[in-house]
């Protein structure tokens, strides 16, 4: 950063050398597919679920911030046919996370040099739901079963000669 630049002494060494830099990623949500499982015969079978017309497929304003496919708008299939619900028919959340990094030079004579670094990874803490319970026969359907990382801060020093 230019400021204090024509500064001399005690305060260009200071306040002079920062470098600033970021990196925001926002990314669209991945696409799931609903599964039940159903008995036929004595096993039991993974296949695609039933959609039911009408319903929506997420939940809005639930009390369970973890829960995100309404279990309401899916049905298991009956074992003689498969379900009528598509390939990747439901999104998962959007990711997105800001990273940071600070960066302070100090030079002593012409060849030496110690530089300070503060990196700041998900600055925002921001929660990033990964993975969701897609198998409608499980009791956790339609719930996070994963997360992002949460922040993390590094610190580094190097010595350059």
């Amino acid at each position: 950063m230019p400021f204090f630049k024509g500064s001399h002494g005690w305060k260009r060494a200071l306040l002079h050398g920062y470098e600033l830099s970021g990196i925001t990623r926002i990314q669209s949500g991945r696409p799931f597919t609903i599964t039940a499982t159903s008995n036929i015969g004595n096993q039991g079978a993974t296949r695609r679920a039933d959609i039911i017309d009408g319903v929506d497929l997420y939940i809005h304003n639930s009390a369970d911030d973890r829960q995100w496919l309404n279990p309401a708008a899916f049905a298991v299939p009956p074992t003689n046919r498969l379900g009528t619900s598509g390939v990747s028919i439901v999104t998962g959340p959007f990711y997105a996370s800001t990273d940071f990094s600070a960066r302070k030079l100090f030079r002593f004579h012409e060849t030496m040099s110690i530089r300070l670094q503060a990196d700041i990874f998900n600055a925002f803490n921001r929660n990033n739901f990964s993975n969701i319970q897609t198998n409608l026969s499980a009791a956790s359907f339609g719930r996070f079963t994963g997360a992002g990382p949460g922040r993390s801060i590094q610190l580094g020093i190097k010595f350059g000669f």
